[in-house]
């Protein structure tokens, strides 16, 4: 698997995940790590985040990470697989350039 960690320009915090395709089982494992310095968004001073996670181009798979309350440095060492996918080095490439997308509008 490949760890990555993506900075938002907007300065709402960082997230750490890992990326990884077993091609004979023809599984798609995405692991959330942490979260880093988020962005409050509640009255208190804190904000409880979780992480959406969507198989594009369909939607049909949306699965999301537990709840941390009142947490802006989260950790959550969650794993999630998505089988039966027929995945090419070049989607493979394409999915990380969505991501980095993605993430930078957050």
């Amino acid at each position: 698997m490949r760890a990555m960690s993506v900075d938002v320009e907007e300065k709402l915090g960082r997230i750490q995940f890992s990326l990884g395709y077993n091609s004979r089982d023809m599984v798609l494992t995405l692991k959330v790590m942490r979260a880093a310095e988020l962005a409050a968004k509640d009255f208190s001073g804190t904000s409880d985040p979780y992480v959406k996670i969507l198989l594009l181009p369909d939607k049909k798979n949306k699965l999301q990470t537990n709840v941390k309350r009142k947490n802006l440095n989260p950790r959550w060492n969650e794993t999630f697989a998505f089988e039966g996918l027929i995945f090419s080095a070049k989607y493979y490439h394409r999915l990380i350039k969505h991501a980095n997308e993605f993430l930078r509008c957050l």
